[in-house]
């Protein structure tokens, strides 16, 4: 399937592929597009990958569909035991649906929130050092 979505050389069989996994809408269907994604070499390819999952969603939006069950099977995969998995769920969650109260979820997955702004504090501190060092 992974050689389908990737293929180099015709992104309409990339493309129809990623659709058709998606029209399946179960969760193993879009894990399989977001690996791809995660796996694709040429921008190419990721922007085709990307498009189609964002078409998805817009199609499911505006045919009045469940919208949420593809926010919930984003979320779903961001415990998935593969990094780039993870990676491309959550930057799919921020694109599609940055504000998600109206779901019932939170706005980033529980085990991503910073509740000590550790991340935050690191990263200034990193700021802060380049702009020390640049002087």
């Amino acid at each position: 399937m992974l050689r389908l979505l990737l293929d180099p050389d015709d992104t309409a069989v990339t493309r129809e592929t990623a659709q058709a996994l998606l029209e399946r809408g179960d969760t193993s269907a879009l894990r399989q597009v977001l690996l791809a994604l995660a796996r694709a070499a040429s921008e190419v390819t990721m922007d085709w990958l990307a498009g189609t999952v964002h078409d998805h969603y817009a199609r499911a939006r505006a045919a009045g569909e469940e919208e949420g069950r593809l926010i919930r099977q984003l979320h779903e995969l961001v415990s998935d035991p593969d990094m780039g998995v993870r990676q491309e769920a959550i930057t799919m969650i921020a694109d599609l649906s940055p504000d998600q109260t109206w779901l019932g979820l939170p706005s980033a997955p529980p085990h991503l929130v910073d509740h000590d702004n550790r991340w935050s504090q690191s990263k200034a501190e990193a700021g802060a050092a380049s702009n020390r060092n640049s002087r």
